[in-house]
């Protein structure tokens, strides 16, 4: 759908955040007939000269409107879209408008259930230091609408890195010529209502492209997606350059990247940075033949908040490491892959999604070295569980996992500072969200930094 088309239509944007204001910024430049933003908070917010209905209202609101732009985090599943569709109105979110409006300019969409973020930034850092002009926006926190007009976003040689969560891959009717997916497992259940329909929607990104023209560079933890995959009207490869090894990130015969040489931790990210490199070369970045450029870009970069961050240390060396970002089961087995051997204890636990932990227990069993696990409401339980299951079935004999249940994170840490070994990793990797308990993974995780200030001395 182009913006033109909203001229003198009834619209409402559906969602006062950050999305949903960034969309009447922009809306309102096309003269539509009237402009309502609708919340169903009844605190929400508006920006000053556009109706705002919020509360029980709302939804009676949308009713009123030929087109509906709504905010990612509102379901495209929910009965109310369906009613709205049927009954004629155009319901559609900002990231389709975007990417209409943006057809034939370059633009790399990167999705995925985890990695998404990292690989973004990883390809913007390469393009910034290649001197290639680049925008990073989207679902990383800066709204795409917000570009449009911009003098930088309308330069013709300007590169757009787009991260798209599954959300706003829902919505999109306008696949770009290059796209990754960095990883698929089961996530945001509640959102899109079953596997097949959060599989079906993340790739909905990559339905609308064609063979020869459209692109998707994927990584190596697809599985669920597989089958899907094979069906795109797109050219799907998993990059061949370059390689990720023990030895690290494999440039070429004679170049060979260490993670210590990576502004990162984790063979995942050492994954994430290979998809970025792959892109860059796919954009015709001589990647391949500078490995000083990619040492410079790789080795300067700096890791995402709440993504394997070190927070700080305590007065007995346990390093506070906050992850709070990975919010499935596998992400959490990537971050302790990151620490090898090295004594940690994870805290895990949070909002229940119906997620099956067998597959966590069991990594967290077959660990190498000394591994403690704090497992917190609400999910926490089911892992301590599962964990309990897994010892039973093939045996405890030479564990070296301990396992506590507790009530809250101030539990958790308390009892990690206690019996962590000196030198050993506090890591909050919770394997869900945390909105059982806290307004955002941010609140979380500034409890957390909080909690590692009474360990300082």
């Amino acid at each position: 759908m182009l913006l033109s088309a909203f001229r003198s239509e009834r619209v409402v944007v559906w969602g006062a955040g950050r999305e949903g204001r960034a969309a009447v910024d922009v809306l309102r430049r096309y003269d539509p007939a009237e402009l309502t933003l609708v919340d169903e908070s009844p605190d929400a917010t508006g920006p000053e000269g556009v109706r705002l209905v919020v509360g029980p209202q709302a939804l009676a609101a949308l009713h009123d409107a030929h087109i509906v732009v709504k905010s990612p985090g509102i379901s495209r599943h929910r009965p109310e879209v369906a009613a709205l569709e049927a009954a004629g109105t155009v319901v559609t979110g900002s990231m389709a408008l975007w990417l209409e409006a943006m057809a034939g300019r370059t633009v790399v969409a990167v999705t995925g259930t985890k990695g998404k973020s990292t690989t973004a930034a990883l390809l913007h850092r390469i393009l910034e230091v290649a001197g290639r002009p680049s925008l990073l926006a989207g679902n990383i926190g800066v709204p795409v609408l917000s570009l449009l007009g911009t003098p930088a976003s309308d330069a013709p040689d300007t590169v757009h890195v787009v991260e798209v969560s599954s959300y706003q891959a829902a919505d999109v009717a306008t696949t770009p010529a290059l796209g990754i997916l960095t990883s698929l497992y089961p996530e945001h259940l509640d959102w899109h209502g079953s596997l097949d329909a959060y599989v079906a929607d993340k790739l909905n990104l990559f339905a609308h492209g064609s063979p020869g023209t459209t692109t998707v560079l994927v990584g190596p933890n697809i599985s669920p997606a597989a089958a899907r995959l094979a069906t795109l009207p797109a050219d799907v490869t998993i990059p061949h350059w370059p390689l990720v090894g023990d030895e690290g990130l494999v440039l070429g015969p004679d170049h060979v990247l260490q993670a210590a040489d990576v502004g990162l931790v984790g063979r995942h990210n050492l994954e994430n940075a290979a998809l970025a490199l792959a892109a860059a070369e796919a954009l015709g970045v001589e990647v391949r033949d500078d490995p000083d450029l990619v040492r410079r870009a790789l080795g300067g970069f700096v890791g995402l908040a709440h993504r394997l961050s070190t927070v700080g240390t305590t007065t007995r060396d346990l390093t506070f490491v906050d992850d709070t970002l990975s919010t499935v089961p596998e992400s959490t087995l990537a971050a302790l892959d990151a620490f090898g051997d090295r004594p940690v204890t994870v805290i895990v636990g949070g909002h229940d999604r119906g997620v099956d932990v067998a597959g966590l227990a069991a990594g967290l069993a077959r660990r190498q070295g000394w591994t403690g696990v704090a497992c917190v409401p609400d999910t926490g339980i089911a892992i301590a569980r599962a964990l309990q299951a897994f010892e039973a079935a093939v045996g405890a004999g030479g564990s070296m996992v301990e396992v506590v249940e507790v009530e809250s994170l101030d539990d958790a840490v308390a009892w990690a500072v206690a019996r962590t070994p000196t030198d050993g990793v506090v890591l909050l990797s919770p394997a869900a969200p945390s909105y059982n308990r806290y307004r955002s993974h941010e609140e979380l995780s500034a409890r957390f930094a909080d909690l590692l200030a009474r360990y300082q001395g």
